[in-house]
């Protein structure tokens, strides 16, 4: 295709580029562009290294390397960002935008995690692929934006996948990723997954709205290096910054006290939770989500129709979702191939779902009748009374109403510790912590009168 044989020419026009460095220096891609989880417009990350020598300096030959670039009429630097954590030139090829780093060895290591992950089974990119597009489309994606980058939303789908108690995608080891092993040198493990792709997409705004036993905001971490819910408090997580805070976590699988929340603002997580929770409520209803119809609509559109295909059901959003809605867009939104996987197809569950697969569970309803997971979350050995915020926080998350999750960064913002807690009026949880719903106001004045009448959770 047209964007894979320009990233090709780009890598041989770097590679003779970054040669004149010394002849053990390499070129290699990293990202989206090299991990399967590419989409038609996404920019290309490239790190150039020396064979053998990790601890070397990235800024001197970075700097050399501008030099060289800007005496090139096929490449144009249009920035060069040194205080970055990784330093990179910005370029420009053709009109693809490039980020060229020096001796990014992570990057690369993560790249190959990636890869694994992807070629899984189809499932995972088109998951991954579906998600990216939507965040781009809702606006929520991108740290210079102060949201999370599309790294950490592929981290978000790799989680849900690995958690969710009908998917249990197995959890691949990082270790020897980290020791430089790529897909092709051992043995990957099988997974099968039966969920159509619209199904996956439902699930996965669910977990992250904070439906019944979905992910919960602030004392749980996005870990795809362990692939299993655990609180945010435990020793596993000891290196990892801020994880006492009330806000998102997500586990960097090999630089672990990385929490790539250091991007997010505090709005921009406010919005991409509201977000979240309205795309989750779309499909529910059986309706596209923000930015979805938009892009089925331009896939479409540049297609044009497919023999067969009932193009009149797009764009009527009363209708229940069909499989018609997402053809097309595979070709459009994805500039190669899927990934080789070891599952090569998937007949009947991929992106061919009948109306009758349609009519069968949601993900809603799947998620009413429980998934029977249980999260580590320790429980306090205090009475409730010494409870610290983020006690208070972890209890509230054990009443397991399907409301509450929308109001536990209010409990810690307004630091509700044990005292606070056995004081709490109605007034109080409606002035000040946002709950305006009565029903919802005395439910919970009842589970905290019977809380401190039993002095213990």
């Amino acid at each position: 295709m047209a964007e894979q044989e320009q990233v090709t020419r780009c890598l041989r026009e770097l590679e003779g580029v970054v040669r004149t460095l010394g002849s053990d220096w390499c070129v290699r891609p990293y990202g989206s562009s090299a991990n399967g989880f590419a989409v038609k417009g996404s920019d290309m990350d490239v790190t150039c290294f020396r064979a053998g020598n990790v601890n070397q300096d990235c800024r001197q030959p970075l700097s050399r390397l501008q030099t060289l670039l800007e005496s090139l009429p096929q490449f144009k630097v249009t920035e060069a960002v040194w205080g970055a954590r990784v330093p990179i030139l910005k370029l420009k090829f053709e009109d693809l935008d490039v980020d060229l780093s020096c001796q990014n060895l992570d990057a690369l290591r993560n790249t190959e995690l990636f890869k694994a992950y992807s070629r899984l089974h189809p499932a995972v990119w088109q998951l991954v692929v579906l998600v990216k597009c939507w965040a781009r489309a809702a606006n929520v994606c991108g740290a210079p934006d102060g949201y999370l980058s599309s790294y950490s939303w592929t981290l978000m789908v790799i989680y849900f996948l690995q958690v969710h108690p009908e998917l249990q995608m197995p959890c691949l080891d990082t270790e020897p990723f980290r020791q430089g092993a790529t897909v092709e040198s051992g043995e990957m493990p099988t997974w099968n997954c039966s969920r159509p792709p619209h199904w996956l997409l439902e699930a996965f705004f669910m977990f992250y709205a904070g439906s019944r036993d979905g992910f919960r905001w602030g004392t749980e971490v996005v870990s795809v290096r362990l692939g299993r819910r655990v609180h945010s408090g435990v020793e596993d997580f000891s290196p990892l910054g801020s994880r006492r805070a009330m806000r998102l976590h997500v586990e960097d699988p090999f630089l672990r006290f990385r929490n790539l929340n250091c991007v997010l603002g505090k709005a921009q997580e406010k919005d991409m939770r509201m977000k979240i929770a309205q795309a989750a409520r779309a499909m529910e209803n059986c309706l596209l989500p923000e930015g979805m119809q938009g892009l089925i609509d331009a896939a479409k559109a540049s297609l044009g129709p497919k023999p067969g295909a009932q193009s009149e059901l797009v764009g009527q959003p009363s209708r229940p979702l069909q499989h018609q809605d997402w053809d097309g867009f595979w070709d459009e939104a994805v500039p190669v191939a899927a990934p080789h996987c070891a599952i090569a197809s998937t007949p009947d569950h991929s992106v061919g779902a009948t109306a009758a697969d349609l009519s069968r569970t949601s993900a809603a309803e799947s998620a009413s009748v429980g998934s029977g997971i249980s999260p580590s979350l320790p429980s306090s050995p205090l009475c409730p009374a010494e409870w610290s915020v983020e006690d208070v926080v972890e209890w509230l998350l054990t009443l397991k109403y399907d409301w509450i999750t929308r109001y536990t960064a209010s409990f810690a913002q307004e630091e509700i510790d044990g005292v606070v807690l056995r004081e709490l009026t109605s007034k109080e949880m409606k002035d000040e912590l946002g709950i305006v719903e009565l029903g919802y106001r005395k439910v919970l004045l009842a589970d905290i009168q019977a809380l401190f009448a039993r002095g213990a959770p």
